[in-house]
């Protein structure tokens, strides 16, 4: 029945059949019967209802109860089809584009229920109406076309209200559900537009009128007593039904009393005699006259039948449309219609439609109603206006507001309490607290998110220039951006009739290079199954979520109390900056037992002293019961010894003068007991297990050991790698936050999910709490305290090499076995001095942010005086950037060809200063270490105005993520509540709002504080010139050159700019040869590996995205592991095509490329939504499954 009335075989199954039928209802008939008849006759005989049109109600053998109804609704729907599908009967005279008829009716049909696809539509239509030229212009007339808005869905076509009305509920495709969820929509629609309730309003069918043709009579069957008898008796079978003995639910008889209403609407609206015009042959006049006999339940009338089954409280449902029959048969024969009422003693007021007795009764009943809630409105504002009299409230006249135009920067402390995630586990659905351990899942594997500018590509350069002065205001305007939207290209078209015009072509954009990418860490099992490719590789300690399926390798045990969230907090200082710089060093060090015990001739002294410090943070931090047992005290130390030097062991910060030199003091592992804390078993075992993913999943770490004891395992060690995972998460976050819009005067940190902070606020937590619980192990020579102590020595060595009060001999040997801080990321260097330095020395971080911060300027100007022409070999556009730029004047003389330029703000002739004194640095370090003396050009393109100008835009675009990014380190490391910078300084370059909020220098407070005659610029110069000498000079006697500095990319990150046609992908297809073969793409890959996976080894790392040309399908890599999804194209109707079945165009959808793709990759959801595919999935691996 499926196929007979589906839409591919139903034009020439059940619609010719259809067709066939009323053929014979105009042709079977003689003289002695009415044309029809007699074929109606064989209709009910066909059906096997003789019995029930002559009032036997009876179950025939054979039948139950709820089919035999089954049979009389099919036997009575098929005769409304009969009278109401007329598409093919009208003649053409009446109708000249019959099709086109068909096709809006067919659509409407289709579209009724709701919004669907091209692809749904074209299922549900025949064919030849899909193939009809006049189908397009159709559907987009009747139909309003949404294009898709989410990541999995498509374009759709919602019918317009207006063609509602072509709607027949009782169509013949249509099936019972479909029949009343059309009438609903038709009612809702008719109920809105004429202001009637739902249940008063009544589907009443408009049937084309066929005036002339061998079908003009197909309704004359209708005016024939046996028709009349059909309808009497069907009506005649609710009247004899009891709710309380019938074994058929009322609301299944409900449902065939509406479709025996509708045949009787129809007979009647298809009666063309009125009172003047009586004839015999008038189902108006049968209605009306005492026909047939026996009659049911004392009703001898149709009308009879029909005024009763009103008056039934369990058919009070179909009283509206027993209404509507009635007065329209009252209104073709109002007289005869009186006589019949009278004769059945029927009251006339109960007879009529409007029902003005219930409709009277309601509008009393809703006009009380609103007389009362008018009365107790009046009550309240009474009651309002007498308390405010009887109260003497000062409201104040001038009430603080963000329109005031001042910031709004709270002078006093803002305090709130943030709490680490409790209450119900949602795996166990246990309650969580102190007693047992519980936490979260991570994943921490190496990333290349951090992209690092390409200096000496003039593009990149570029989007420097035309990076927005606000990243946390919306950049949808002007994305995609930067190289992902230099794609474009002019093209000159010559047209049908001669014209000349010029178009916009979008071709495959320029990818970026994979050799300028900075890798590092950031944090984002079962058995084996037979024939089963897993996601997570158990080798890598890597396990699924069972509840989210995504996938992770590391547990973060949750085990602090509630953080107070302060503003300023750690952002106040103690002393003053320049009052810290200038103090001296070596008192600092020296107060925190940094004098000679880092030599080694007082070891255990430095034990005690890092133990006093760990325990102090976890009676402060960690929840009681395990701070308890954590601070048990220690056993006594072990033996000393004096090993060879280990890799990433460094000398002290500073050595006296009167001290000699001398290896630092090391213990052997084999001869200490390392014993575990017995009360923290379970603890330690999770941060085991933290380590171990750490190493097994190739993290760099400073520190390598050698194959040690097994008992040596028990060590927590790689804590770099740990704190290191925290800058370069903080950087992800804020690299995919770049360009999403803010609040005015809010930061950042708005946007960012509460889910996110919360993990960067466990990660944070949980660096401090590994290196607090590795200190607390019972041995001295545990490797986190070593890793602490070398940690602490070589970050003060990096960030102070040209401190006055440390330039000697031994601080120049030191240097070489250290990374010089220019060559590393000075944010993720901060981000590790705030769990290394910071707390062991109790230094204030805010001291240690603005040294950072110079460093970032300091690396730019370095890169660029290195490189000068990088900034002439782009031009930068005239867009909201160049208010970075600082005011320029030249002397416009037309005597004068070269003007001078002139620099009426003193602030430009300080940066011009500024740069000139780290150029005289960079010369006297490459002129020291004899370089290629790349900064002693004489004539160099650095002398001139505009490299200044250009340098001042550079080092603004720098500046900002470095901002944005100590924001969310401030506030998820150190618990600082940024506060809101009110709405007047919305307008204002988010790099200008965001240093005011930290209580940063300007930039140009930071050029002018680099000269002066005070003793904290000296030092600041000193500092600088350290840093640059510590770059030049050669970092051991192998290497001689200096190492390369690189600069995070400050733009918006973009994926490759993918061309506006599909059919462009082809063709670059088709036109590239394989690298390994020279032969065409399609040739087996080399050595079992395909090009998919050789890039990404080479450039993505663990991750690859990649478009499969001949599938037109995106597949998502992670190692051996991918999975297919869609690709970002679509046809004209807003529906993707995979495998390229339907042969449409496509067409590139930025919007879904940018959040199926773009977001997928900058959130690192890669690996995630690989596992959450393969889970699902029992396969065993090879590229069609992965």
């Amino acid at each position: 029945m499926t196929t007979y009335r589906g839409p591919g075989h139903r034009d020439v199954s059940h619609q010719r059949d259809i067709f066939l039928l009323q053929v014979a209802l105009v042709v079977c008939g003689g003289d002695s019967c009415v044309i029809g008849a007699t074929f109606l006759a064989q209709i009910i005989d066909r059906f096997n209802v003789r019995d029930w049109m002559t009032g036997q109600y009876d179950q025939p053998e054979g039948y139950e109860a709820s089919q035999l109804l089954d049979v009389v609704e099919d036997f009575t729907h098929l005769l409304i089809i009969l009278l109401s599908e007329r598409t093919s009967l009208v003649p053409i005279s009446d109708d000249p584009r019959p099709h086109l008829t068909a096709i809006r009716r067919d659509i409407a049909h289709v579209l009724c229920f709701g919004p669907l696809s091209f692809s749904g539509i074209s299922a549900k239509l025949a064919y030849k109406v899909q193939e009809s030229e006049d189908f397009q212009a159709a559907l987009e007339e009747m139909a309003t076309f949404r294009a898709p808005e989410g990541l999995s869905d498509c374009g759709t076509f919602e019918l317009k209200p207006q063609f509602l009305e072509l709607i027949d509920p009782y169509i013949a495709h249509y099936s019972k559900n479909q029949r009343e969820d059309a009438e609903t929509v038709l009612k809702a629609y008719i109920s809105n537009r004429t202001g009637k309730s739902v249940e008063d309003v009544v589907y009443e069918p408009k049937l084309r009128p066929i005036h002339s043709g061998v079908f003009a009579g197909l309704a004359n069957f209708t005016r024939t007593p046996l028709f009349a008898q059909v309808i009497y008796y069907s009506l005649g079978f609710a009247l004899q039904v009891s709710p309380d003995v019938s074994t058929t639910p009322i609301t299944r008889i409900e449902t065939y009393v509406q479709v025996v209403l509708h045949l009787t609407l129809l007979a009647v609206l298809e009666d063309g005699t009125d009172e003047d015009r009586a004839s015999a042959e008038s189902f108006v006049s049968f209605a009306l006259s005492g026909y047939p006999s026996p009659p049911i339940a004392a009703c001898s009338t149709i009308v009879s039948a029909l005024h009763q089954i009103s008056q039934m409280e369990h058919f009070k449902g179909c009283s509206a449309k027993v209404h509507l029959i009635l007065r329209r048969i009252r209104q073709k024969r109002p007289r005869s219609y009186a006589v019949a009422v009278c004769s059945a003693e029927i009251l006339p007021d109960r007879m009529d439609t409007a029902s003005p007795a219930n409709l009277e009764e309601r509008a009393t009943r809703k006009r009380q109603a609103l007389e009362r809630q008018a009365k107790v409105m009046a009550q309240f504002k009474q009651q309002q206006n007498s308390f405010l009299k009887n109260q003497d409230f000062d409201w104040g006249e001038d009430l603080p507001s963000d329109s005031d135009g001042e910031s709004i920067l709270p002078a006093q402390e803002l305090k709130a309490v943030w709490k680490y995630p409790s209450g119900t586990c949602i795996l166990c659905q246990e309650e969580t607290n102190e007693q047992r351990l519980y936490g979260t899942f991570a994943y921490i594997r190496d990333s290349n998110i951090l992209r690092q500018t390409v200096i000496e590509d003039e593009d990149y350069i570029a989007e420097l220039f035309t990076t927005p002065l606000s990243l946390d205001r919306s950049a949808d305007t002007i994305r995609p951006f930067g190289v992902a939207s230099q794609n474009r290209r002019k093209v000159s078209k010559v047209t049908s009739d001669g014209r000349q015009v010029i178009i916009e072509r979008q071709d495959l954009g320029k990818g970026f290079p994979s050799s300028h990418v900075r890798r590092g860490p950031v944090a984002t099992g079962h058995n084996s199954q037979i024939a089963r490719n897993h996601p997570e590789r158990l080798d890598h300690k890597e396990f699924i979520c069972p509840l989210c399926k995504a996938l992770g390798n590391a547990f973060l045990p949750i085990i602090w109390r509630g953080e107070e969230e302060v503003y300023p907090g750690a952002i106040e200082t103690r002393v003053a900056f320049h009052e810290w710089l200038a103090s001296p060093i070596h008192g600092q060090t020296s107060r925190h037992g940094f004098g000679r015990q880092l030599l080694g001739v007082d070891k255990p002294t430095q034990f005690a002293r890092h133990h006093k410090m760990f325990v102090d943070y976890t009676e402060r931090a960690i929840m009681s019961p395990l701070a308890t047992k954590l601070c048990m005290p220690a056993r006594p130390a072990g033996e000393l010894r004096r090993p060879s030097l280990i890799r990433g062991v460094l000398p002290n910060i500073r050595q006296r003068d009167d001290e000699e030199p001398s290896n630092p003091t090391y213990y052997d592992e084999a001869v200490v007991d390392v014993q575990p804390q017995g009360a923290v078993p379970e603890l330690t075992s999770v941060y085991e297990r933290l380590r171990d993913s750490l190493r097994l999943n190739g993290l760099y770490s400073r520190y390598t050991y050698p194959e040690a004891p097994s008992h040596s395992m028990e060590d927590l060690a790689y804590t770099d790698t740990l704190s290191r995972s925290l800058g370069y998460s903080i950087s992800g976050i804020e690299i995919a936050h770049r360009g999403i819009g803010c609040d005015p005067g809010s930061t950042l940190l708005e946007k960012i999910p509460q889910q996110s902070l919360t993990h960067l606020r466990v990660l944070s937590a949980t660096v401090k709490s590994y290196i607090a619980v590795g200190g607390l192990r019972d041995s001295v020579l545990h490797r986190a305290a070593q890793e602490f102590t070398d940690t602490q020595n070589r970050q003060l060595h990096q960030l102070l090499a040209g401190h006055p009060q440390l330039l000697n001999q031994s601080t120049a040997l030191a240097l070489q076995s250290v990374e010089p801080l220019l060559s590393l990321d000075p944010f993720v260097f901060l981000t590790e001095c705030s769990s290394c330095i910071v707390p062991a020395f109790d230094l204030d971080v805010h001291h240690i942010l603005r040294l950072c911060y110079l460093a970032e300027i300091v690396k730019v100007v370095v890169v660029f005086l290195h490189n000068p022409k990088a900034l002439f070999q782009s031009t930068p556009s005239t867009g909201d950037n160049t208010q970075r730029l600082p005011i320029i004047k030249t002397n416009n003389n037309s005597n004068n060809k070269n003007p001078e330029p002139v620099w009426p703000r003193p602030e430009a002739e300080i940066f011009s200063a500024f740069v000139d004194k780290v150029k005289r640095f960079c010369q006297d370090a490459a002129s020291v270490v004899d370089s290629e003396g790349d900064f002693q050009a004489e004539n160099s393109p650095s002398d001139g105005v505009v490299f200044y100008q250009r340098l001042r835009t550079v080092i603004s675009s720098y500046a900002l993520p470095f901002v944005r990014k100590a924001v969310v380190l401030m506030h998820v490391h150190f618990g600082v509540k940024m506060p809101n910078t009110g709405t007047a300084a919305a307008d204002a370059p988010e790099l200008d709002r965001l240093t005011k909020v930290l209580r940063l220098p300007s930039l140009d407070d930071v050029f002018s504080s680099f000269f002066g005659k005070t003793e904290t610029s000296h030092i600041l110069q000193s500092i600088v010139s350290g840093w640059i000498q510590h770059w030049t000079s050669p970092r051991d006697a192998e290497r001689s050159v200096r190492s390369a500095i690189t600069l995070s990319h400050a733009a918006i990150f973009e994926l490759v700019g993918l061309p506006t046609n599909f059919d462009t992908l082809t063709d670059e297809a088709i036109r590239r040869k394989c690298p390994t073969t020279g032969k065409e793409l399609t040739d087996p890959c080399d050595k079992n590996k395909g090009g998919c996976t050789q890039h990404r080894q080479k450039c993505g790392g663990n991750t690859g995205i990649f478009i499969n040309i001949r599938k037109c399908m995106v597949l998502f890599m992670d190692g051996a592991n991918g999975t297919w999804t869609l690709a970002p194209y679509m046809d004209k109707h807003g529906e993707a095509d995979p495998t390229l079945r339907r042969h449409q165009q496509l067409f590139l959808s930025q919007k879904r490329y940018d959040k199926l793709l773009r977001d997928v990759w900058l959130s690192h959801g890669i690996p995630s939504t690989i596992s959450r595919k393969l889970e699902g999935d029992i396969n065993n691996g090879g590229w069609e499954t992965l």
